[in-house]
């Protein structure tokens, strides 16, 4: 099986208001498990016109806004683009565009014709619930993409039905499958840890 662990940071909770801050994927391959440095990745720290979001969010997710930030005092424009491609810092309006380029140059199950939008089955803690909405209002991305209506969410692999009140949390989970680490907030390295610990299981 092939899928895309999806992961975004954003400014807040609410996909009407708040933004995207940044994009993680990594595409698995269950025939084919490959580690952390050869694995397909994708990232990008969006940038928009102006960011608006939560105090909590905002300050969970200062590093990236320290990157943009740094951004702004450049004032060679060669030397923004280099800081661009340092950072991997994309406007949101390409952002569909260039992940449609790399799903088609790194995944297997897609179109052959450039014309026709791939449907993504997708794996990711709450990606349905939280997730998708901010992801469907980046622009363009209905035209070049498709979520199947079935997604993979390790969760419910890792809850006690018993003794759970509620779903564990992401850093539970990873608990639970024997993995010590923390969940770092950063797109890709969720995403992979999303991987990580469906691998447990397969």
């Amino acid at each position: 099986m092939e899928f895309l662990s999806l992961d975004v940071e954003t400014s807040g909770l609410d996909p009407e208001q708040d933004q995207i801050l940044e994009f993680g994927a990594v595409i698995e391959d269950t025939n084919n498990l490959l580690n952390f440095d050869e694995i397909p990745k994708f990232h990008a720290i969006l940038k928009h016109d102006r960011y608006s979001g939560s105090a909590y969010a905002i300050n969970m997710n200062a590093r990236i806004f320290a990157i943009l930030k740094e951004r702004v005092t450049i004032q060679d424009e060669q030397a923004k683009i280099e800081y661009d491609n340092k950072f991997n810092l994309v406007h949101a309006e390409n952002l569909a565009r260039d992940f449609y380029y790399w799903c088609m140059m790194n995944m297997k199950n897609i179109p052959t014709t450039t014309n026709k939008p791939i449907f993504l089955l997708v794996a990711g803690k709450n990606f349905t619930a939280f997730d998708m909405p901010f992801i469907k209002k980046l622009p363009e991305w209905e035209k070049f993409f498709k979520f199947r209506h079935r997604s993979i969410d390790p969760v419910t692999l890792y809850t006690d039905f018993i003794k759970d009140k509620i779903p564990p949390s992401l850093e539970e989970c990873l608990k639970r499958a024997g993995i010590e680490e923390e969940v770092t907030h950063d797109a890709v390295q969720d995403a992979w840890q999303v991987i990580k610990i469906l691998r447990k299981k397969y």
